[in-house]
């Protein structure tokens, strides 16, 4: 088949645009595919390089191996399997159309095939002789680019017209990405260069199907001509996308990035000096809350873009909450690390209802794009400023050259979950900020380490922060992180604290710091027995004017005491998890603005905000008291951390009080429950708390940070006896917590395999990919009844956001959807409404009960706007 004759198979189609044509041929998307990497590659030199060097080859060649099969992606469109899907577009000289021709296999399956035997035939010349394995992996790529390797195959159609096809594609494909032999890569190279390479094929196919980028086009144009009209094409969408590497800016530290009156720490200070080598470098930063641990590591991320090793930051935090007060902070200094316009971008499933995001002004292309990738929705920008392009779907948030958002996302990155290999291709280019790491449980945990496994075996820098980190888990970090570079586990020895870990070239610097002083302080601690003497303690406070906080373990424990702090006359808010999306928001933003930094004296002045752990981590907050339910000692630590957090002229020394079983004399088995009986399920290991009460109430106060380490170390690497009737859970926790470790290894995708088919686990949405353990969720939406039409349960111009901001999410079997036999039409008119991955979704029919304070009824729960969602209520709604 003669090449022009290659224009005839269809690729894309799609509804006319000014009177152009409804279809774009195959080879034309191909190329537009090919220019697009081919783009990314001329503005990212050190990527290209960095897969030249992995794999021993010279550039052109490496490049052009490449681009040859960047553009036999989609040649297993060139299939009557594909190409009967279109009847009108069917080439006529293929076999006569009619029904009974198959879809199946699909042209990913078709494609991978090909290009099998293309490598096996040697029609490819620099696959000859080079090891079958070695190919399959070369080829797994870009065979998979939508989001996951091809797993079952089956053969296409033996069509002599469609194989002429394949042929015409691959003299194209020599033609203009001529390559001579090949040296047979390294296994362990070519591995952890293909999932790279499978992230650049997901992005170029995403760019190369934007219409808005490279419309369609007659059939009848040349294909050389084309060629150079893609290129052109290529250069403007790279540009408009956001997707040119944006240099850093030529500052020195900390006084050109932060405005602010304050010195720069020890700790930031030492950010701004360390030397740097050459190579993937882990920085562990472990300090006092709100010493500015943040300020350090954007130093630090900025100096490692100066010096060529990353192009960009990604920020990554343990909820949602902590996410969204991240991204206000870098949205004020994050034009100061950049000599350009840069985009920044917020990563979690509701940055869309983030009014920061919503209200973002985007540059490059302005309307949304349009391409054929499994997309999350349109969406607006993200941050201060980001292209269209990068803001419509969530999963390029890693391409950003800032981006803020859950560890969550990131962690997809190193499960079987769709379009890993995208948020992969973006993290490896980019300085990973780990905050909050103490915060993850022993899943998480070892999640996180694989991700900084990844991470330095593709190149990357890392920084970790935390304020409270055992010695077993910076011992565990940091060895993930020399397992990437092949190199042996470090061995970390230092004890001081503050501290600075930084590892490099297989050598680990450990440095104390001093603490910022207006933070060294001492810390009152005094044991409550009871929650009874808690409420007095809190009522007596709040009425001297305190501000106060009661962190509790437990939703249900949280609206106990606010409920009962309300009839006392006290100004309590409640802040929970089981609020819906828009009530949670609301709250958050409240929390902020009165215990904030910025919250006034009238603001604050006896108001008590009861909680639950989503205070704890991140969020800004200062409060003249805290309270706290008994847990274990590293999140007490995080949870004193915001008393007295700023200066607000004289204060009272900084005061916590722990609601707490007394640790001595005789313990049995339910010594916790005696006075947390919700604690219980919720932190397993009794000795743990046993251990931290036992630790902290034989003295009576904290020297900050002089007795943080050993506090720490002692409770868990405790070396004297535990209750004997507390061995039992403590037993029970470590297997558990050795089960997480060994289920998490099963899920997780192993660096050394390669982007291939064959997986620990299977490949599913990230949608649906957990990257949590514990209790299975469920998300409850809330509606409404209207005029027997069941509507979401807050309003919004949009209904698909109306419904998104009625979510809750709360534990599998919290409760179960029960609809009245009336409205069992309205229900299904709703829920097919909603998208494909809201389907599994609950819905509840909430009925109001009074005008006052509207509390919403629902079988045996309630839901109001200052309690969030309960179990209490006495009457059954069956609607």
């Amino acid at each position: 088949m003669e090449i022009r004759e290659l224009a005839k198979f269809w690729g894309k189609t799609g509804e006319p645009v000014c009177g152009g044509p409804d279809w774009h041929p195959c080879v034309f998307h191909c190329l537009d595919v090919a220019a697009s990497a081919q783009e990314l590659l001329r503005h990212h030199p050190k990527l290209e390089t960095w897969l030249a060097d992995e794999l021993g080859w010279v550039s052109p060649a490496a490049k052009n191996v490449w681009l040859q099969l960047m553009f036999l992606h989609d040649v297993g469109k060139l299939s009557l399997e594909f190409q009967s899907l279109s009847p009108k577009h069917y080439p006529s000289f293929l076999k006569p159309w009619h029904e009974g021709l198959g879809h199946q296999p699909n042209h990913t399956q078709c494609g991978d095939i090909y290009l099998e035997e293309l490598m096996r035939e040697a029609h490819l010349p620099w696959a000859d002789g080079l090891d079958e394995e070695i190919l399959a992996l070369m080829r797994a790529p870009f065979a998979g680019h939508h989001g996951r390797p091809v797993q079952a195959r089956r053969r296409p159609a033996r069509d002599p017209s469609c194989r002429a096809g394949v042929a015409a594609m691959v003299e194209l494909a020599q033609a203009l990405f001529p390559v001579d032999g090949l040296a047979e890569p390294e296994w362990n190279n070519l591995a952890r260069a293909s999932w790279v390479l499978a992230g650049l094929a997901v992005t170029s196919d995403w760019l190369g199907s934007s219409r808005t980028f490279f419309p369609f086009t007659e059939h009848s144009t040349n294909v050389h001509d084309y060629w150079k009209m893609a290129r052109e094409r290529a250069s403007t969408a790279v540009f408009a996308a956001g997707l040119m590497e944006i240099r850093p800016s030529a500052g020195q530290g900390f006084a050109d990035i932060f405005d602010t009156d304050h010195s720069p720490t020890a700790t930031q200070r030492w950010s701004e000096a360390v030397t740097l080598g050459e190579g993937p470098a882990l920085f562990i930063i472990e300090d006092v809350t709100g010493s500015g641990k943040t300020e350090a590591a954007v130093i630090l991320a900025r100096r490692l873009m100066q010096a060529g090793q990353a192009t960009g930051i990604y920020v990554a935090l343990p909820t949602m909450a902590t996410a969204n007060a991240m991204f206000e902070r870098m949205s004020t200094i994050y034009r100061r690390l950049f000599d350009g316009e840069a985009s920044l971008t917020l990563a979690h499933s509701a940055r869309h209802f983030h009014e920061g995001f919503a209200q973002v002004r985007l540059t490059g292309q302005r309307r949304p794009i349009i391409g054929d990738e499994d997309d999350d929705g349109a969406g607006d920008g993200s941050g201060a400023v980001c292209t269209a392009w990068i803001a419509d779907s969530g999963r390029k948030t890693f391409l950003a050259q800032l981006g803020v958002g859950t560890i969550d996302q990131a962690l997809l990155a190193v499960l079987p979950a769709k379009y890993q290999s995208l948020r992969l291709f973006g993290l490896a280019q980019r300085v990973l900020i780990v905050d909050e790491a103490h915060a993850y449980d022993a899943y998480m945990r070892t999640e996180l380490e694989r991700l900084l496994e990844f991470h330095a075996g593709l190149g990357g820098s890392a920084i970790v922060l935390s304020a409270t980190l055992p010695q077993t888990t910076r011992r565990g970090l940091l060895g993930a992180f020399a397992k990437g570079c092949e190199q042996s586990m470090p061995s970390p020895n230092a004890v001081a604290y503050p501290l600075t870990s930084f590892w490099q070239e297989g050598a680990l610097h450990e440095a104390p710091q001093a603490a910022r002083p207006d933070l060294t302080r001492e810390l009152v601690i005094e044991r409550l027995g009871s929650a009874d003497e808690a409420m007095m303690r809190i009522v007596t406070a709040a009425g001297e004017g305190k501000a106060v906080a009661w962190v509790r373990n437990t939703v249900d424990d949280a609206i106990e005491a606010f409920d009962e702090l309300r009839m006392r006359g006290v100004n309590a808010e409640l802040f929970h998890a089981r609020f819906t999306l828009h009530d949670r928001m609301m709250i958050e933003q409240a929390a902020v603005e009165r215990f904030g930094k910025s919250g006034t004296v009238a603001q604050r002045q006896g108001h008590v905000l009861v909680a639950t752990q989503v205070i704890e981590q991140s969020l800004d907050l200062d409060f003249d008291l805290m309270v706290s339910d008994l847990a274990p000692v590293d999140l007490l630590l995080q949870r004193a951390g915001r008393v007295c957090r700023h200066r607000r002229g004289h204060r009272a020394p900084p005061r916590l009080l722990v609601l707490a079983p007394n640790p001595t004399g005789e313990i049995d088995e339910d010594w916790l429950a005696r006075v947390l009986p919700r604690a219980v399920k919720i932190y397993p290991d009794h000795a743990l708390l046993w251990r931290t009460a036992h630790q902290l109430f034989t003295r009576s106060s904290l020297l900050v940070p002089e007795d943080v380490r050993d506090l720490i170390e002692t409770v868990y690497d405790f070396e004297g006896e535990v209750p004997p009737a507390l061995q039992r859970s403590t037993d029970a926790a470590i297997g558990a917590n050795s089960s997480a470790r060994v289920f998490a290894h099963t899920n997780l995708l192993p660096l050394m395999d390669g982007y291939a088919p064959d997986t620990p686990a299977p490949w599913d949405s990230d949608q649906r990919v957990p990257t949590r353990l514990g209790d299975p969720r469920i998300t409850l939406r809330l509606g409404r009844l209207e005029a027997r039409q069941i509507v979401p349960f807050h309003r919004d111009e949009n209904p698909a956001r109306a419904w998104a901001l009625s979510e809750i999410n709360v534990r599998q079997g919290f409760t179960r959807e029960v609809i009245s036999p009336e409205l069992t039409d309205a229900a299904a008119r709703a829920k097919n409404s909603w998208g494909r991955y809201d389907q599994d979704k609950l819905l509840l029919v909430m009925a109001t009960a009074t005008e006052l304070e509207p509390v919403w009824h629902y079988q045996s729960l309630t839901y109001s706007s200052s309690m969030g969602l309960a179990g209490r209520a006495n009457n059954v709604n069956e609607i």
